[in-house]
């Protein structure tokens, strides 16, 4: 069995999005937002539900620069989402060599992109190289030969500021109540395309507060907020459930604790929000100020 094909013909569009094979040939960019893809094109998606999670198939093969695909993929967990997809995979199999797939697969890509941005190694064994789409990384991973197949990855990590504006918000907002964290080990994670509520830090706030790790409630807009620099996790009050402090103290893992936000929306899903890089045996930070938490937060907050 063979669910890939490669074409002898050159295509310069890779970097642009990906074609379906439906008898109209549609092409899709990687620039189109989640809502805009799936309101148009629904006709050619096949979409299975789980939860929050989404998992979306396409009715035809998809070709991407010279490779026709037949299992090609991705997901959401929103359907308004303003966002593009943040990844589209592919599991390429050829028979039941998936050495020779994979040899084929890399070198097809080797003679049409350019050299590879990351290449590792395990063992001295090849496992995974990445190619730059202008801000799309490619990745192709050779998974075992128990598994099967080869692994294609597309991951957009271009970059779309106008999702971090939040101008509505910014005109009306207010602090009814506030808890400075002093650490300079306090991040907030900041990966907009990957966390929706995540925008730019209001102005008033960035004045004030500076750099500051700050959470803050808002009554007046029934907000509850979690800011650094000029960025600012925002939560409808009214859809959060409870908020968790997760410590880690593994030397095969890290040494960290984290304070999560756990929304109804979600079903309790954690969303990181504020984490602490410690060392071992010094993880725990937030359990420290777990009453001034539940305080200023009006929600509970429990160890994972």
């Amino acid at each position: 069995m063979k669910n890939y094909r490669i074409l002898a013909d050159y295509y310069a569009d890779a970097s642009q999005g990906f074609e379906v094979q439906n008898p109209d040939r549609t092409f899709i960019s990687w620039e189109m937002p989640v809502r805009e893809v799936l309101k148009e094109f629904r006709h050619l998606l096949k979409i299975e539900t789980y939860g929050v999670l989404s998992l979306v198939s396409f009715h035809y093969p998809v070709r991407i620069g010279n490779m026709i695909l037949e299992n090609f993929r991705t997901q959401y967990r929103q359907e308004n989402d303003p966002r593009p997809f943040k990844t589209y995979e592919a599991h390429c199999v050829n028979s039941t060599q998936e050495m020779h797939g994979f040899a084929e697969i890399h070198q097809n890509f080797l003679k049409l992109l350019s050299k590879p941005t990351d290449v590792f190694y395990h063992q001295q064994e090849f496992l995974r190289c990445v190619f730059d789409l202008s801000g799309i990384d490619f990745v192709l991973y050779k998974q075992t030969l128990q598994q099967g197949y080869v692994l294609l990855r597309w991951v957009n990590n271009r970059s779309y500021p106008q999702l971090l504006e939040n101008t509505a918000y910014e005109k009306a907002m207010q602090l009814s109540a506030q808890l400075i964290l002093e650490n300079s080990n306090l991040h907030l994670f900041r990966d907009y395309m990957r966390n929706l509520y995540i925008k730019e830090t209001p102005l008033v706030v960035r004045e004030k507060f500076a750099d500051k790790t700050l959470i803050w409630r808002d009554d007046y807009n029934q907000c509850l907020c979690f800011s650094k620099g000029d960025r600012t996790h925002i939560y409808d009050l009214e859809d959060v459930d409870y908020l968790s402090i997760k410590e880690v103290d593994d030397g095969r893992i890290g040494f960290y604790s984290e304070l999560n936000v756990h929304l109804k929306s979600e079903y309790g899903t954690p969303i990181r929000v504020i984490y602490f890089s410690g060392e071992p045996g010094k993880v725990a930070f937030f359990i420290n100020y777990k009453e001034e938490i539940e305080k200023v937060t009006q929600q509970q907050v429990i160890l994972l």
